[in-house]
């Protein structure tokens, strides 16, 4: 693992249902890239985790550019909740002196362990408004006493339309 010179912090926000409701009591783990446990937790009410301090690069080192590295550190996080689908994410990157709040949306099992299906996609389609055309400026017709509007003569070889 790189060597950091710096410190970051994190909490993990458990949730089900389209994030609506928290999960409380999960169990979360913390860990490096290389899979070496640095934290277990458990989400308390209104499912976030304590705030865990993780090592991130300078600051500094975000000013100048290298394409070679990168300015935060990147930790995976585990929750294993029972009735819930589990869920890893590899990629939780922390930045020196900045407290990230990793949101992680679990997914019901069924009674048979499988995944429950959710709920059928909704398609809104809009429907016009009756009497109203859409899309068409609203024309205000010449009046006869104004002359600052030009006015169209059609010619003897134009065609019109009847």
């Amino acid at each position: 693992m790189e060597m950091h010179s710096g410190n970051g912090y994190l909490k993990i926000w458990v949730t089900t249902a389209g994030r609506s409701l928290p999960v409380k009591g999960v169990p979360v783990q913390v860990l490096t890239r290389d899979g070496r446990l640095l934290y277990s937790l458990k989400t308390g009410d209104g499912g976030l985790t304590s705030t865990v301090e993780l090592e991130a690069p300078a600051a500094s080192e975000s000013r100048k550019p290298d394409p070679g590295s990168k300015p935060y550190a990147t930790y995976i996080i585990r929750v294993d909740a029972d009735g819930f689908r589990p869920v890893t994410d590899a990629d939780v990157s922390i930045f020196e002196g900045i407290t990230a709040i990793q949101p992680v949306e679990l997914i019901p099992l069924s009674t048979s362990g499988s995944f429950m299906p959710g709920p059928p996609p909704q398609i809104i389609i809009p429907t016009p408004i009756p009497d109203t055309q859409a899309n068409i400026p609203p024309f205000d017709p010449p009046r006869t006493d104004d002359t600052t509007q030009p006015r169209y003569r059609p010619e003897e070889d134009d065609e019109v339309d009847v």
